[in-house]
């Protein structure tokens, strides 16, 4: 009996996994997201240039390296629903090879018009495939493992955001833009055919006729789930408004040296990630969360009042210990609360909060920073996750009331 016909019966049976976390699936899985990440990270630095190249204006290239974000926000849902109603496997290996060829047709884009084009196919693609890659990720780890198992997941994205940028601007600088996205294309197109190796899965024969119904709004978004989705947002408007403002507070400030929060950050990240999952599947979300809200909050006001870069630095390793165990905690409540044939619509909902956190985060920072300052900017964000943690520790006690009720 082959692997693929073991693992339907088990799902069918009820026994889908073991205890065991670092199945060869698993270990597949995350390696190929991190190609799939590497991928993104490689050409992202190289767009606006590209743009600008093609005979695109400095606004124009800014507008189609940003609809990235807002295309797979509004993609989202609907990836929630191919997720959850359609084979897993076959989605993961057609949305990797649609963003190879996406990449694959930047290198032969001769206009604006036509990067546009490709631009989006690989927003939507993108969008299904990150959807989709946490979803079947999270049926090859133990249910009680699934925090830690999320955890070690996102590592291979943090991998991807250190040796994508520096790997598409080397090739970029010696051999030329078109030739860093054939690269990065070849490289999906790579991912996607080793994807056929993974065992098959399929949903136990009950959910097979719910996949039959009509489509419903609680197919697009998880209203239970949408909470949770909140919190993300908060720890990604922080993640995006550093990542759009740091550099320039640190040159107004006079911070040499200043992108060594980032090399930090990344290190700590790596280290956070080896424990926050096991801490939450052991204790239970809170006793992660809120210590993240307040980290968060701390970090925000150091690098709100930093005037050194050894205050930057400590505030760099407060921020990734927050949203370093905040994020994929949130990530793997979100996937526990609903049934596993629903883990797509869990995924997305979740989503949907941290494309908005990403993307509304820096353009209110914008607002702030340029009407006061960047300390009041940052103060704003410290704010923003007090709020957040009472929000939270109220959502919490009305959650439990509830329980209480019904026992």
């Amino acid at each position: 009996m082959n692997n693929d016909n073991v693992l339907i019966e088990q799902e069918e049976s009820g026994t889908v996994k073991s205890e065991k976390l670092w199945t060869v699936p698993y270990i597949t899985l995350i390696s190929l997201g991190t190609f799939v990440g590497i991928s993104f990270y490689m050409v992202m630095p190289l767009l606006t240039k590209y743009a600008i190249k093609l005979g695109s204006s400095l606004p124009i290239a800014g507008v189609i390296v940003g609809m990235f974000s807002f295309v797979a926000l509004f993609a989202r849902p609907v990836s929630g629903i191919i997720s959850d109603r359609l084979n897993k496997k076959v989605v993961f290996i057609v949305s990797t090879a649609l963003i190879g060829l996406s990449l694959l047709g930047y290198t032969i884009s001769t206009n604006v018009t036509v990067l546009i084009f490709f631009r989006v196919t690989h927003a939507l693609a993108f969008s299904v495939n990150g959807i989709v890659n946490l979803a079947l990720v999270s049926k090859f780890i133990p249910r009680k493992r699934i925090g830690e198992g999320i955890g070690y997941f996102g590592l291979g994205q943090i991998i991807a955001t250190a040796v994508g940028p520096t790997l598409g601007l080397y090739i970029g600088e010696k051999y030329g833009l078109s030739v860093s996205f054939l690269i990065a294309g070849i490289i999906m197109i790579c991912v996607s055919a080793l994807m056929f190796a993974l065992p098959n899965t399929k949903h136990k024969k009950e959910s097979c006729e719910k996949q039959k119904r009509r489509i419903c709004f609680s197919d697009f978004i998880a209203m239970n789930v949408l909470p949770y989705a909140f919190f993300g947002a908060v720890f990604s408007m922080l993640n995006g408004v550093i990542g759009s403002y740091l550099v320039l507070l640190g040159d107004e400030r006079g911070i040499k040296n200043i992108s060594l929060y980032f090399t930090v950050n990344a290190i700590s990240l790596i280290l956070v990630r080896t424990f926050a999952g096991k801490i939450y599947d052991k204790y239970g979300i809170s006793t992660v969360i809120i210590p993240s809200f307040i980290l968060a909050l701390v970090a925000s006001m150091f690098i709100g009042y930093a005037q050194t870069l050894a205050i930057i630095l400590v505030a760099s390793a407060l921020k990734a210990f927050a949203q370093g165990s905040g994020q994929p905690t949130i990530q793997a409540e979100c996937i526990k609360m609903l049934p596993e044939e629903k883990s797509g619509v869990a995924t997305s909902t979740y989503y949907i909060g941290a494309d908005l956190g990403q993307g509304i985060g820096p353009m209110l920072a914008g607002v702030i920073a340029s009407t006061w300052n960047y300390k009041i900017m940052f103060v704003a964000c410290a704010g923003v996750f007090l709020v957040s943690l009472i929000l939270y520790l109220l959502f919490q006690h009305k959650k439990n009331f509830s329980l209480q009720q019904k026992i």
